[in-house]
């Protein structure tokens, strides 16, 4: 197996390979709290791995979170004031580093996703469609930051709260209207040269001539690209 080991932490479920090469998926933990993950990482990280890439469902800088508010409550909403409270400005990668005695990097899910997705040349928009709406920019293969972009407001709503998985259960064919709305205002503002489209609740139907559709988990196929990005062209450890 390879000694990278990759986790995709979702608002609804955390997915990764087993040693054989399975995809394993469990649903996460509601509250998911730093000390919940660690242990969590702890215990699934195979013995032969000496890396770990994460894909975490907030904003991560330099390895400390800064917004975690896609992560989910005990009621299965956003995150509540006391799980943000304990993400704010929480220094994941050194307290995995220190958990697991490896060398971890954690990013954004959706740049995670897009480190699989994109062709590395021009401007491309990553757009993951779950439990909410995660967005990452590219520019000639470089992750831009961006703020919590699921949170735009839109017609007294968020970007999270119409595209996101309880919009869609509750009415399907408006979710599907307010999607291809929400990619145009995407485009619109980043104009990116094209649009990767993926996440769960991904549908084909979505596809235009700039907008490609990758449906499914691509942030577990993300890690080695993310590794050589952010410690360097052809680094292995």
């Amino acid at each position: 197996m390879s000694d990278l080991f990759t986790l995709d932490i979702g608002a609804t479920s955390m997915k990764w390979f087993d040693v054989g090469g399975s995809r394993c998926h469990r649903r996460t933990p509601r509250p998911l709290l730093p000390t919940v993950l660690t242990h969590f990482v702890s215990e699934i990280v195979p013995e032969k791995a000496t890396r770990v890439v994460i894909g975490f469902p907030g904003i991560v800088r330099d390895g400390v979170v800064t917004n975690a508010i896609h992560l989910p409550s005990p009621r299965g909403g956003i995150a509540t004031a006391t799980s943000l409270d304990a993400w704010d400005h929480h220094p994941l990668v050194a307290e995995l580093s220190c958990a697991t005695g490896r060398d971890c990097l954690v990013v954004n899910d959706a740049e995670l996703a897009g480190f699989h997705l994109i062709e590395g040349h021009g401007r491309e928009l990553v757009v993951t469609l779950g439990t909410s709406c995660a967005v990452a920019l590219f520019d000639d293969g470089r992750p831009q930051e961006l703020g919590d972009v699921g949170a735009t407001p839109r017609q007294g709503r968020s970007y999270d709260e119409q595209v996101g998985s309880a919009a869609k259960r509750r009415d399907h064919e408006q979710w599907r209207i307010d999607v291809a709305e929400v990619l145009g205002e995407l485009r619109t503002t980043f104009s990116p040269r094209v649009t990767w489209l993926s996440g769960g609740n991904t549908e084909e139907s979505f596809a235009t001539t700039d907008i490609v559709v990758r449906p499914g988990p691509s942030a577990l196929w993300g890690g080695e690209a993310a590794w050589r990005h952010y410690r360097g062209p052809g680094a292995t450890r």
